[in-house]
């Protein structure tokens, strides 16, 4: 059995491995329960599972070569919204890409996000900047009459996918994948200068959602310093709108 997963984790597909694991394990549950074998070989096979690597931070010029270089190609320019939202919002892909109209309160200028879109299951409120008000408004123009800001291309009543961003960002674009970058690296990117430019580390650690384990005490208090927080995103979105335009202006 371990010949049929040798080959992926040498050609350095442990990720890949894993999965056909997983389906084998499946196939052989069902077999067993419907009595057409006995035994599920893949419980005495070990695959080896992938390490996990978080995305690297951006430094000023490579974000900005980043941006002339994306804002500049002939990506969709609804899928350049998403970029730029990612970048301003702080927020995971999920967390923003099936986010729908409901979720937002544009008169004070706040998204709320769920707890079962969360990945700590605390909800989330992200105080929004009048840049990003402009983008989500923008939205509109291309969601029509779908719930999502970010619908499916095909299908209205789904979220556009989730690796969307991701292919467009890095596929034609080996100097990111060689820095170990993805968009999930925004995120540290935003945290990264913020804290350079002397914000507080827990205002920027509240706008990440990296909240306290104590779940009970974080539900009353997924509002904490939005004051604080939207100021801190005002001058984060003023930088990334100047980084925009600047690349949009060649």
């Amino acid at each position: 059995m371990y010949l049929l997963f040798r080959p992926l984790e040498e050609r350095g597909a442990p990720t890949m491995a894993v999965k056909v694991k997983g389906w084998l394990h499946s196939i052989f549950k069902y077999a067993i329960r419907n009595l057409n074998c006995e035994t599920d070989p893949t419980l005495s096979v070990d695959v080896v599972r992938p390490q996990i690597q978080h995305s690297v931070a951006l430094n000023d010029a490579q974000l900005k070569r980043l941006f002339n270089e994306f804002e500049n190609s002939t990506v969709q320019h609804r899928t350049k919204i998403a970029n730029r939202l990612l970048v301003l919002t702080m927020l995971r892909t999920a967390e923003l890409f099936k986010t729908k109209y409901s979720d937002i309160d544009f008169d004070k200028k706040i998204l709320v996000i769920g707890p079962e879109r969360m990945k700590r299951k605390i909800a989330h409120v992200v105080p929004l900047s009048d840049y990003a008000i402009e983008l989500f408004n923008e939205m509109r123009q291309y969601s029509g009459d779908s719930e999502y800001v970010f619908p499916h291309p095909r299908d209205k009543n789904k979220n556009m996918s989730l690796t969307t961003v991701y292919a467009a960002v890095l596929v034609t674009r080996p100097w990111l994948r060689d820095l170990k970058f993805s968009p999930h690296g925004y995120r540290a990117t935003s945290s990264t200068m913020l804290n350079q430019w002397g914000y507080r580390s827990d205002i920027i650690e509240k706008q990440l959602a990296h909240s306290s384990s104590d779940k009970v005490r974080g539900s009353y208090n997924h509002a904490d310093y939005l004051d604080e927080r939207r100021v801190m995103l005002q001058t984060w979105s003023d930088y990334i709108k100047d980084i925009v335009q600047e690349a949009t202006a060649k």
